[in-house]
């Protein structure tokens, strides 16, 4: 039996010679996304959160951050209770619509029980009150 060479795939720029064309989209491996209109907050939760080991991704703006989590979904998104453009628990349900194994933590300043029990209703995984330690 006679032995064959290995056939070599073509290169991209002999692909491109030929007419083809390739766009791979970047994709960051985000384990974390911290949502917060208040910047202090983003940069300690960020900062905690990387020194434990976790890759984050921050937004300001939750418009923002859906946009990210349909094209890229995290692990875990944290999300603070009010901000201006769109709740914490307007984003964890339009995010769960996005991927429902999403795990959320909602995370305010304004925590009261009854304030957790809606959070917890909404089959978020965990409710965190600012200053969180």
């Amino acid at each position: 039996m006679e032995r064959q060479e290995p056939t070599r795939a073509p290169s991209d720029a002999e692909l491109s010679d030929l007419g083809f064309t390739f766009h791979l989209p970047e994709i960051e491996d985000v384990g974390v996304f911290v949502v917060d209109d208040d910047p202090t907050s983003l940069t300690l939760m960020k900062a905690f959160l990387e020194r434990i080991g976790h890759p984050v991704k921050v937004f300001s703006d939750p418009l923002e951050a859906l946009d990210a989590i349909r094209s890229n979904p995290p692990k875990i998104l944290v999300t603070d209770l009010v901000m201006p453009e769109m709740s914490g628990l307007e984003l964890a349900e339009a995010a769960r619509a996005v991927d429902p194994d999403l795990g959320v933590i909602l995370v305010t300043a304004y925590g009261d029980s009854s304030t957790a029990a809606s959070a917890l209703s909404h089959g978020l995984s965990s409710f965190l009150t600012k200053p969180v330690e």
